[in-house]
């Protein structure tokens, strides 16, 4: 491409020529038909750009979400840990955690509530010097997310060794009772199951040095703890589709031990499937239904939503598509389109999309005739 930045001279043999006005005009029409290429480049550029970001808001709200629960537990952690023996000892202990190091972003606010070991249990009255389990609670826009975690005193006990090893035995586990909510699909179980060998006499072997193994019930996932002083902590344990569970605790001959059953619930919605999808033919005027599920990551149907609207359309319109209703709003996350039909043939066929925000939408192809 030229650019006219001055006239433009030819040197011939019988001296210099200027440039005709016919070859200025080509050049200017060029420079014109580039520019417009070059602005409709950069509205499809920005267009596909905005709707990316749109598309990609709900994905990093989950992700927040999760890095802020996790934030807040790695603080009260830190602030606990940090306190002396002596001021261990002053109950309650978690009351001192203020979540200041670093400050939670806009918009989330955190609190505690700390249970305390009597030794068989925990308990809400304080015992001093005594293990904690707290319990954090995240809120965001009117959503309240839970962790908990299990933080012991910084009194070391002394290490009592030649006992034998014979058994384990739950300390801590999770469960979807009381005042621990049930635990979402993909995230850590909580509070962190902690689990400990013990030996006839139901003392702990703190000199222990074998190796826990969690396995979920049903199902075959495992998880693998980190051992102090005879006690194994569960941190990063978690099972990803929806239903009541188990542990078992095993360790070579030692006698296992069950956990008390917990409930995994779904998680955030990100995708739309068809459960019941369109037919792959069909004839104009023939009837059919449709049934869409709004599910998490993990495939499972997010049972806990009755306020989302899931819409139904096909491509550009085509086909003469319609159902008693095209929109619909979900009953515990599903969506059901009755009476739906094609009015016109197609020999290729017409994409079928169910949509909800921006939920990824799901997808299906129909011939009809």
């Amino acid at each position: 491409m030229r650019w006219p930045l001055r006239p433009r001279v030819e040197r011939r043999a019988d001296g210099p020529r200027q440039a005709g006005r016919g070859d200025a005009g080509d050049t200017l029409i060029e420079v014109l038909i580039a520019l417009v290429v070059l602005a409709l480049a950069s509205v499809s550029i920005l267009t596909a750009f905005s709707t990316a970001i749109w598309g990609a808001s709900d994905y990093r709200t989950i992700a927040t979400v999760d890095t802020v629960v996790k934030t807040a537990a790695e603080e009260a952690i830190t602030q606990l840990q940090e306190q002396s023996a002596t001021q261990w000892a002053q109950c309650p202990g978690a009351s001192q955690v203020t979540f200041n190091k670093p400050a939670l972003p806009t918009g989330y606010t955190a609190t505690i509530a700390p249970q305390y070991w009597n030794g068989s249990s925990f308990q809400a009255t304080c015992i001093a010097d005594s293990a904690e389990l707290d319990t954090i609670s995240v809120t965001h826009n009117s959503n309240v997310y839970l962790i908990s975690v299990v933080v012991d005193d910084p009194v070391i006990p002394p290490v009592l060794v030649g006992q034998t090893a014979a058994s384990l035995a739950f300390v801590e586990q999770p469960s979807s009772s009381g005042s621990i909510a049930a635990i979402a699909a993909g995230a850590n179980l909580a509070p962190w199951p902690q689990v400990a060998v013990e030996d006839s006499s139901r003392d702990v072997v703190q000199d222990d040095l074998s190796s826990v193994t969690l396995a979920f019930s049903p199902g075959n996932a495992t998880c693998t703890g980190i051992e102090n002083q005879g006690t194994f902590s569960f941190g990063d344990c978690r099972v990803t589709k929806t239903g009541t569970y188990t542990l078992t605790a095993t360790d070579g001959s030692l006698t296992p031990a069950t956990s008390l059953a917990f409930t995994i619930v779904p998680s955030l919605p990100t995708q739309l499937v068809y459960a019941t999808k369109p037919p792959a033919t069909t004839h104009t005027g023939t009837t059919f239904s449709v049934v869409v599920d709004e599910e998490d990551n993990y495939g499972n149907t997010v049972t806990t939503d009755s306020t989302s609207t899931v819409s139904l359309a096909a491509n550009n319109g085509g086909g003469g598509f319609s159902c008693t209703s095209t929109s619909v709003k979900v009953t515990q996350g599903v969506a059901t389109f009755s009476n739906c039909s094609y009015g016109v043939t197609s020999a290729t066929g017409y994409t079928l999309s169910a949509t909800s925000g921006a939920l990824t939408p799901a997808t299906a192809v129909t011939v009809v005739s």
